[in-house]
């Protein structure tokens, strides 16, 4: 009876210690755009890629100075798609490419909010491409962080470039723009602290770093992406508190196995 009872408490104890399966949200987003008679057509497409449904969502676009947003739907269960499409007139389409940013926001069955972020630069009139490329670092963070990029300009004539943090709603920066001064064939790295506002550990995001500048006539716009890798802000002992009790656990059933055991020997003698 001892040992079926000692068994029980240390299945009990490894089934407590091993992580829970939890319901995941993992949101995909598409966005496509074109330009022509005389407007700026947007296509978004949303997919749940996670296991559970999310609620009340709304895809926010953010395109040239004016924000839209889409009406709001209801539920997106795990593996459907939904679309949705923006126009924006545009009667003479000026030259160079131009920043979109969405932000998507929606909710978990509880109702804690979340965010999905998705960049692009579309072309206006024909023109040039731009001459500065730009790669985004990712990064890890669990209360605070850092993105860094890498500029690069071989062109001759310098440039001033402005550098803007587009986040999703769960991270903040105390700075998120700043002003460039490249020269001809320069390399330079610049970086924007990040903090975590409300984004839970084992999380991932995409962030961007857009870079603009003008080159005459034509707007330029580099759009860079790095992944935020969340992590736990917890304390060695916490990070290992299932370790400390299923040892516990164990530790209470061998002594109670043991008196058990220690009492029936006397009973027998």
């Amino acid at each position: 009876m001892a040992r079926a009872a000692f068994y029980c408490i240390a299945f009990l104890c490894l089934a407590l210690a091993c992580p829970a399966w939890a319901d995941t949200l993992s949101m995909q987003t598409s966005m496509t755009i074109s330009v022509g008679q005389g407007k700026i057509h947007v296509q978004v497409s949303i997919t749940n890629k996670g296991t559970a449904s999310a609620h009340k969502l709304a895809a926010h676009l953010f395109l040239l100075e004016t924000k839209l947003k889409s009406p709001e739907i209801s539920e997106l269960a795990p593996g459907q798609t939904q679309n949705v499409s923006y126009d924006k007139p545009w009667p003479v389409p000026l030259a160079g490419e131009f920043p979109a940013v969405l932000l998507l926001t929606y909710q978990d069955e509880a109702g804690y909010p979340f965010s999905a972020l998705h960049c692009n630069a579309f072309k206006g009139r024909q023109s040039p491409d731009p001459d500065l490329s730009a790669k985004a670092a990712d990064f890890a963070i669990s209360q605070k962080g850092s993105v860094s990029a890498w500029v690069s300009y071989p062109g001759k004539a310098p440039k001033l470039v402005s550098a803007r943090l587009v986040l999703p709603n769960e991270l903040d920066s105390p700075k998120k723009a700043t002003t460039l001064k490249l020269s001809g064939g320069a390399a330079q790295q610049l970086a924007f602290e990040v903090e975590n506002r409300s984004a839970l550990p084992g999380a991932t995001y995409p962030v961007y770093i857009l870079f603009e500048y003008e080159d005459g006539p034509t707007h330029h716009t580099v759009v860079s992406q790095a992944m935020a890798m969340v992590g736990s802000p917890e304390s060695w002992f916490r990070r290992t508190r299932r370790v400390w009790i299923v040892a516990a656990c164990l530790l209470v059933a061998a002594l109670l196995a043991g008196g058990a055991m220690a009492l029936r020997k006397r009973t027998g003698a």
